[in-house]
């Protein structure tokens, strides 16, 4: 494979061939380490698959932070005893039931027979519980509405 100059690689994804920019840039890319990734991949405003539709705790922060006006560090505050508190609810057994947006829910886990690849050995996993979340029917049909028509 040749090389591709920046000016090439620029001029393409303002034409629009982005998906195209993306299969002929993996294999350069593939050497790299991850943060020369994430360096050479904004330099040419090419966005890497697997951040596509993210967002991330800081993000999070930041739009609150935007939409209410709150400074950044009490709404990272709150976030973090919303998710500490979940948490510990969760772990005590106790449900969480939010109207209109969901249930922070545990779910069991049976006790079943697993396999060590490695060993080739069968080992008993015991019952346990996981955590899990449960949408409201208000929050889907939001979301099926709003991903159809956008």
């Amino acid at each position: 494979m040749g090389k591709i100059s920046g000016e090439y690689l620029v001029c393409l994804s303002l034409i629009g061939v982005k998906p195209f920019i993306n299969q002929l840039v993996t294999p350069i890319i593939f050497k790299l380490s991850y943060l020369h990734k994430r360096i050479f991949l904004s330099y040419f405003g090419i966005t890497h698959p697997q951040n596509v539709n993210h967002m991330r705790k800081s993000d999070l922060i930041n739009q609150i932070s935007d939409k209410t006006g709150i400074p950044k560090v009490d709404v990272l505050v709150t976030l973090e005893t919303m998710f500490k508190e979940v948490k510990e609810s969760l772990s005590n057994g106790q449900n969480i039931y939010i109207r209109g947006f969901g249930s922070f829910i545990t779910k069991k886990r049976a006790a079943k027979i697993g396999r060590n690849i490695k060993k080739n050995i069968a080992v008993e996993i015991p019952e346990h519980f996981i955590p899990a979340f449960k949408p409201a029917k208000e929050f889907v049909a939001e979301v099926k509405t709003k991903r159809k028509s956008g």
